[in-house]
């Protein structure tokens, strides 16, 4: 996505230094916006030394007495909130 932006930015743009100025600043931009909206995975038992996403093999993991929320970002004072609703929900899921 950001080559193919930087590639869109040199073609459009008919100066190649604020071309290169616009992909860098679209490339920050991302990073930032990435690092803000985190996204957590659970993480289930699959095999006895094995934890994948519980997502992807739904109805293959045995049930585990606990579960790993995986954090993909890292954990900065501005995703803490995000990644606090998170771990709420899963509490959540656990209860019931």
């Amino acid at each position: 996505l950001i080559c193919t932006f930087a590639l869109f930015a040199a073609l459009l743009i008919p100066n190649l230094c604020v071309a290169f100025l616009v992909s860098v600043a679209f490339a920050l931009l991302s990073v930032i916006l990435r690092t803000q909206w985190t996204k957590c995975d659970v993480m289930v038992r699959v095999a006895d030394n094995y934890f994948g996403e519980e997502n992807r093999y739904e109805g293959e993991c045995p049930d585990s007495p606990f579960y790993i929320l995986r954090i993909n970002t890292p954990l900065i004072f501005l995703n803490c909130e995000a990644v606090r609703e998170a771990i709420r929900a899963q509490a959540v899921a656990v209860k019931r």
